[in-house]
């Protein structure tokens, strides 16, 4: 149980100090909502399930990349998706 919460911060801490690289990720306007769940899937089970500290730090860092390009480039229903999905995968 504690484990999930240390997870937890140590992810939102790593997501407040790195952008990453979300000038070179482009989200698809066509299909955006599925690319939302599909990534936040993928990158949120990807922190997860991480075994190193050096996974767990790509992983993260990833993480906030899409973040960053789902807010700036779509914004509105789809960042908010990526975000509720994140949370609801890093909480289980």
């Amino acid at each position: 149980m504690m484990k999930k919460y240390i997870i937890l911060a140590s992810c939102l801490a790593f997501m407040a100090c790195g952008n990453g690289d979300a000038q070179a990720i482009k989200i698809d306007e066509q299909n955006h909502l599925n690319e939302a769940y599909n990534l936040s899937y993928e990158l949120a089970t990807a922190v997860k399930e991480a075994t190193t500290y050096e996974e767990f730090q790509e992983a993260s860092l990833n993480l906030k990349s899409y973040e960053e390009a789902f807010r700036t480039q779509i914004g509105g229903e789809s960042y908010l998706i990526f975000l509720e999905e994140c949370n609801a995968i890093l909480n289980e």
